[in-house]
């Protein structure tokens, strides 16, 4: 990746990768921390090395649900589940100067993304006549 980044001498790298199936993350705990964590870490030193600056994409697994409220930045995190660990694990190995952005979902293609749920669902709501 190291090389990679240097070959490409990017000014900004946004890192998107990542281990996502959180329920699986329960029992492939060490994939799960290697991707997610280490991966991200990897990806920071190679994004300082090369002086380009990491937007990391974390997710909102880093918190416990139980504020109330909507999160800001400075909230106390607390991850119930492998895969929100291993997720803030990846925000605390990441450079100070990197930007760590938290989300609930990544616009994409597939089965189960936020584009496709949002086209799907006009099906799964009631529909009313004015």
């Amino acid at each position: 990746m190291r090389r990679a980044v240097q070959a490409a001498r990017p000014d900004v790298i946004v890192h998107l990768a990542a281990y996502t199936a959180v329920d699986r993350a329960e029992t492939e705990e060490s994939t799960c921390f290697a991707v997610n964590a280490a991966g991200t870490e990897s990806m920071s030193r190679a994004a300082k090395e090369s002086g380009a600056h990491l937007i990391a994409i974390s997710t909102d697994y880093v918190f416990d649900g139980n504020k109330g409220g909507a999160y800001v930045e400075d909230d106390v995190t607390n991850p119930l589940n492998v895969y929100g660990a291993s997720k803030r694990a990846g925000e605390l190995l990441c450079s100070s100067d990197d930007t760590v952005v938290r989300t609930s979902w990544v616009m994409g293609y597939g089965a189960r993304t936020s584009r496709t749920s949002s086209l799907n669902a006009p099906s799964r709501v009631n529909q009313f006549d004015s």
